[in-house]
């Protein structure tokens, strides 16, 4: 059986928006609801993917010492690295996993639906593809952001990658198109691209400021009293 692990990729000292992921947005963190969505798509692949036996874990990569620990260690598995290589935290991540894939997933992805990680996932699985992603033609909007390794990929990028910046972002050699090892039967870099169904490429779910956060708590203040509204008229159909 096929192990994949949900690695989200997590810390409290965003410069630009200092412990952002400890944000309340809808009544619970910005973190957490990432992780929400994580374990959703588990779920939901548990469903649906009998036929290809995989088995699907989620966990935190953060730094060592992070706050993060101490609030969510009762709730997920927490991998502690290195602050700036984030790299080195996913190589750990396949290693303790003994994982096939890692699925790459950012702490700032606030909207990121567990649908998309789900067809990330299941798309990886049965092309059997060292890269699956959609951030290289971007149709989705940005924040839903997914990207699964296989675990070759991600060893090969732990020997190869060297520079500070190529080790931060993880996985830069890639999209910077700066080498890709792995070829399909027809010569192809073994990638497989996740194409939306509509260009949603110029809208923007990710948080990176204070003032995207403020944003994102109006548009789930408004989402919620819209939700009570209908509640209180009558039938309410999700």
């Amino acid at each position: 059986m096929r192990k994949v692990v949900i690695a989200i990729q997590a810390r409290s000292d965003s410069q630009r928006l200092p412990g952002k992921a400890h944000l309340q947005v809808g009544g619970k963190p910005i973190l957490q609801w990432i992780i929400d969505s994580c374990n959703q798509a588990i779920r939901y692949l548990a469903q649906t993917t009998k036929d290809l036996e995989a088995e699907v874990s989620v966990c935190l990569l953060v730094p060592k010492g992070d706050a993060i620990v101490s609030i969510y260690q009762n709730q997920i598995e927490i991998l502690e690295g290195d602050h700036d290589d984030v790299l080195s935290r996913f190589y750990q991540a396949v290693n303790v996993y003994n994982a096939d894939y890692v699925v790459r997933i950012t702490a700032d992805c606030l909207k990121l639906p567990s649908y998309v990680i789900a067809k990330h996932i299941r798309s990886a699985l049965i092309k059997s593809r060292d890269y699956t992603t959609n951030t290289h033609y971007r149709t989705f909007k940005e924040g839903w952001d997914c990207e699964v390794l296989s675990r070759r990929l991600v060893e090969w990028l732990e020997n190869n990658a060297s520079s500070i910046h190529d080790r931060e972002h993880v996985t830069t050699l890639i999209a910077e198109d700066r080498g890709f090892p792995f070829s399909d039967s027809d010569g192809k870099k073994n990638i497989c691209h996740i194409i939306n169904n509509d260009d949603e490429s110029h809208l923007k779910t990710s948080i990176d400021t204070r003032e995207e956060y403020e944003a994102a708590q109006k548009a789930y203040q408004k989402f919620f009293d819209t939700k009570n509204k209908a509640r209180r008229a009558g039938i309410f159909i999700i």
